[in-house]
């Protein structure tokens, strides 16, 4: 009976280690929304694997900036933004002087589960009403841009204005 209580115990504190396995900090990353328009109204919430990041960025209004900072070590291999928007017309990311527009980068439209969605925007017309449609724009930055850089500032907009 004892033993049985051992093993048990150890089961329940070994399966936080074991879960964490596939993820690691995401308070390695320091993110300054302060650009212009209401900071209040967007967020950037990280997700950290081993070997990857993912920033979800979420904006009410549709235009804002950002400075992104990594606190200690190196980037993972792989840095991915995921922008949580209705359409995702401008992008730029500043790094080591160098500014890269959205045409620089491989854009993928998905929905929620991560397929690629045909189209330009997360919009559909449904009798004559606009429809939001669930999903984000993928953007994967290649190593090369960050990889000599401890942070990296980006820029968004959802439509031209």
């Amino acid at each position: 009976m004892f033993g049985k209580r051992i093993t048990f115990i150890i089961c329940i504190f070994a399966v936080p280690f074991i879960l964490t396995d596939a993820l690691s900090e995401s308070s390695n990353y320091g993110i300054d929304l302060s650009g212009s328009g209401k900071p209040h109204n967007r967020k950037i919430e990280v997700t950290s694997l081993v070997d990857s990041v993912i920033f979800n960025v979420f904006d009410k209004f549709g235009m804002g900036a950002a400075s992104i900072k990594i606190i200690e070590g190196e980037w993972p291999k792989k840095v991915l933004f995921r922008f949580h928007l209705s359409g995702l017309e401008g992008f730029t990311l500043s790094c080591q002087g160098m500014n890269y527009e959205k045409n620089t980068f491989k854009v993928r439209m998905c929905d929620t589960k991560g397929n690629t969605i045909k189209g330009k925007y997360l919009v559909r017309n449904e009798e004559g009403n606009s429809k939001k449609i669930s999903g984000y724009f993928e953007i994967e930055i290649p190593r090369k841009i960050y990889k000599d850089s401890d942070s990296f500032k980006l820029t968004w907009i959802d439509f031209y204005r």
